[in-house]
């Protein structure tokens, strides 16, 4: 009798367990699975001196440790944006170093399918007859999303901005 009386309660606990979970969502911080098409996402930083990176580079980033990091990389001297890295992640995409003025990069568009995250990368450039500075820059954005454990991988498209 006391056998059952122990599996009837850890029955209860299991049942009243399972139904907050699924009220509340996961209390130890795991992704939300993930559905296919747009993702939701908001712009935290962008800018030209990020000099990251020579090369072009993206990063996912899912702690805030590694966010204050990357923060203080950046030189930033404003606060730190509030991300909650449990339910959140920051994509912080670098364009690598341009020898002008005239380059920025941005996120078009975040997308899910059934296995993979793409995030569509907008790389502009200097178009003809545009005067830009001489001087190295580093084209940056980061980026906020729901956190996922989906792979990532992006696309890439180039424009000229137009100039007269």
């Amino acid at each position: 009798m006391r056998d059952a009386l122990i599996v009837g309660f850890l029955c209860i606990v299991a049942i009243v367990a399972g139904g907050w979970v699924f009220v509340h969502g996961s209390p130890f911080g795991m992704a939300e699975p993930s559905t296919p098409g747009p993702v939701a996402f908001s712009v935290l930083a962008e800018g030209t001196n990020a000099s990251i990176s020579e090369k072009p580079v993206n990063y996912r980033i899912t702690e805030a440790e590694e966010f204050a990091a990357m923060w203080d990389m950046l030189g930033r001297s404003d606060v730190i944006p509030r991300v909650d890295f449990k339910k959140q992640e920051v994509l912080a995409v670098f364009d690598g170093e341009r020898a002008t003025s005239g380059y920025t990069i941005g996120v078009q568009q975040v997308t899910n399918t059934e296995d993979t995250r793409i995030v569509e990368i907008a790389h502009t450039v200097p178009g003809e007859g545009c005067i830009t500075a001489q001087s190295v820059t580093y084209p940056y954005v980061l980026i906020v999303v729901p956190k996922t454990t989906l792979s990532l991988t992006h696309t890439r498209t180039t424009t000229a901005s137009v100039c007269q």
